[in-house]
């Protein structure tokens, strides 16, 4: 699905259209299916509907870790399972579990923080966690704390090009 294609503003627009709802259900489909940014829907989002910046990030956050506990959960499920699914995330479960490896929980901890401040999947690392048994609390407050803080970052771009527009 292109991003320009009649599909994707369709989805756009129907998870426009569902206001906070919508930013929550974003939140699933970007952390626990498909890898786009933020970015992506936020941006319009608040420029189109001028909502708060703070409550869209609250509502984006609490959808991220949804979507990061259904890769936990198939990082718990094991690899076997997940290997069903994609060939190429199965190599990048294993290259982070090499790492995991090396750096031991402390650093998959702080690579789930930054790089969910970045435009990254970082579906192998939310897989590692649940095969490496992280605890669920802390992964949950890592990405929901980081989530806050990149959709607020994304929510807070919005509110800049609304007031360019103006």
């Amino acid at each position: 699905m292109s991003l320009l294609s009649n599909e994707w503003f369709g989805v756009s627009q129907f998870l426009s259209n569902s206001g906070f709802v919508g930013i929550f259900l974003w939140g699933i489909i970007e952390n626990g299916i498909l890898p786009l940014p933020v970015e992506l829907f936020v941006v319009p989002f608040i420029i189109i509907t001028r909502s708060n910046a703070a409550v869209v990030a609250l509502f984006g956050a609490s959808g991220s870790i949804l979507g990061g506990l259904l890769d936990y959960y198939v990082g718990v499920g094991g690899l076997r399972l997940f290997s069903r699914f994609s060939a190429r995330m199965t190599e990048g479960v294993i290259r982070s579990l090499k790492r995991y490896e090396k750096y031991g929980k402390n650093g998959i901890y702080v690579a789930l923080f930054v790089g969910r401040l970045f435009p990254l999947s970082l579906k192998p690392i939310f897989v590692v966690a649940g095969s490496a048994r992280l605890s669920r609390v802390r992964f949950c407050v890592i990405i929901f704390v980081s989530s806050l803080i990149r959709y607020y970052m994304a929510a807070t771009i919005g509110n800049v090009f609304l007031f360019l527009l103006r």
